[in-house]
This record gives C-alpha cells, sequence and structure tokens, in this order.
C-alpha cells in the first residue's frame, strides 16, 4: 500500500491537505472493474467505462429486461488500465431505442480468462 501525503493552496493562501491510499496491482489474473456508464439515466449517448487488470478484448452488449440482445458492440483491444466506450443509445439496426431501462454486460477477454460484469442503463429523452 503507498501513502501519498497532497496538499493545495487556494487564491487566499488557505490550505487543504489530502491523504490518498494507492494499491499496486500485482496481479496476472484478468480483472474488470470500476465498470459504469456516464450519464445514467442518458438522452442521446453514454459511455461504459470499466479497468483491466490485463490487455483483452472487450464488448458491450445491451439487453432488455426481458433478456432480448438490442445492441453488440464489435470486440475492441484494450491494454491494462482505465478506458471507454461510447454508444449512441441505437439497437443493432441503428435505429433509437425506447425510453426504459435496460441491462448492459461488459465482458474482457484475454488469452487466458474472460470475466464479466451486468449493470443497468436508463434512456431518458
Amino acid at each position: 500500500k503507498l501513502h501519498f501525503l497532497v496538499t493545495a493552496w487556494d487564491n487566499g493562501n488557505n490550505t487543504t491537505e489530502y491523504e490518498i491510499e494507492l494499491y499496486p496491482m500485482g496481479t496476472d489474473q484478468l480483472e474488470l472493474f470500476n465498470v459504469m456508464n456516464f450519464p445514467n439515466p442518458f438522452e442521446s449517448s453514454t459511455q461504459f467505462s470499466f479497468e483491466l487488470t490485463l490487455g483483452s478484448d472487450v464488448t458491450v452488449t445491451v439487453y432488455t429486461l426481458g433478456g432480448r440482445t438490442i445492441y453488440r458492440s464489435d470486440p475492441i483491444f484494450f491494454p491494462v488500465g482505465f478506458h471507454s466506450i461510447p454508444w449512441d443509445g441505437r439497437d443493432s439496426f441503428g435505429d433509437d431505442i425506447a425510453n426504459g431501462v435496460y441491462l448492459y454486460k461488459i465482458k474482457a477477454v484475454s488469452s487466458d480468462d474472460s470475466v464479466f460484469l451486468i449493470g443497468r442503463v436508463a434512456k431518458f429523452r
């Protein structure tokens, strides 16, 4: 665990200190974390963001609450770190989706492993 003490000053020379703890990732196992989308709810587009511990091919799939697939991205390779995938709120046929709540699955596949996380996204116009 690494500790950092950050000090900041404003225009009036007032100081604020904040301690930050960082945990180095020394893993060789694929993990997918900090998965979210923003904005949520969205009007016309949103970004699915995530972090990876290993370089992986990542896909985003959006489902209705009934489980019907309405959108699936092509796999995109991302290296280790924080990334995002934009989505224009359209289905696989290029039509705008209806207002409502949907489920999304972000899946990461490396040479040795695969992981996924499921979340909710809402469309509101």
